[in-house]
């Protein structure tokens, strides 16, 4: 992503939905995505847009505990969010 991000400021006692703190993440020497400092607060609609290859898939799967973090924090409703596992399912 270029490091530029769009966003309503307004105060707010709700803590954000999701909240980025210094989030970076590199893989085979690219960056992927820059440091990124991003709050997202709840119930409201928020877009992702880019160019392909700007780092919107690594954002979503950084929010979803997917793939964690090189650098920075990422937080879902306050608590730091922490790699989901998988569980297997069975047939």
């Amino acid at each position: 992503m270029n490091g530029h991000v769009y966003q309503t400021a307004y105060a707010t006692a709700t803590p954000p939905a999701f909240s980025l703190e210094g989030v970076s993440r590199s893989a085979g020497g690219r960056t992927l995505l820059h440091p990124l400092d991003l709050h997202i607060e709840p119930g409201r609609v928020t877009g992702l847009v880019g160019h392909n290859g700007s780092g919107k898939s690594t954002l979503v799967k950084l929010l979803a505990g997917q793939i964690t973090p090189d650098t920075g924090v990422v937080r879902c409703a306050g608590p730091a969010a922490r790699r989901l596992e998988h569980a297997r399912v069975r047939a």
